[in-house]
C-alpha cells in the first residue's frame, strides 16, 4: 500500500495518525479522523509532498477497515497545524 501527501507545507514535520476505528473529533482547529493506534512521525520533502509505502499487515482480518491520516506542523494553518483528509482502506 502507498499513502501520498501532497501540496502541504515544505520542509515540514508530518505526522501520519493510523487507526481502526474514525471518530472525526475536533483537533488542532481541524477534524481528526482516526482514532490513533499508530503514530508516524517524517517530512515532507521541497515541494511538500511526502510518500508513506508497506505491506499490509499479515493476520488483519479481511473486511476490516483502517483509517488514515496526515498532521503537519504548519504555523499557517488553524493552531499551528493542517490536515490532510480521513481516507481508509480496507483489508482484502
Amino acid at each position: 500500500m502507498t499513502l501520498e501527501l501532497s501540496n502541504a507545507r515544505p520542509l515540514a514535520v508530518a505526522f501520519l495518525v493510523i487507526g481502526f476505528t474514525a471518530i472525526g473529533l475536533p483537533f488542532k482547529g481541524g477534524t481528526l479522523v482516526p482514532d490513533p493506534t499508530l503514530l508516524f512521525t517524517s517530512t515532507t520533502d521541497f515541494f511538500g509532498d511526502l510518500s508513506f509505502a508497506g505491506l499490509w499487515p499479515t493476520g488483519v482480518p479481511p473486511g476490516s477497515t483502517t483509517y488514515f491520516q496526515y498532521w503537519i506542523v504548519d504555523d499557517a494553518g488553524p493552531k499551528g497545524f493542517a490536515a490532510s483528509n480521513g481516507l481508509s482502506g480496507t483489508a482484502p
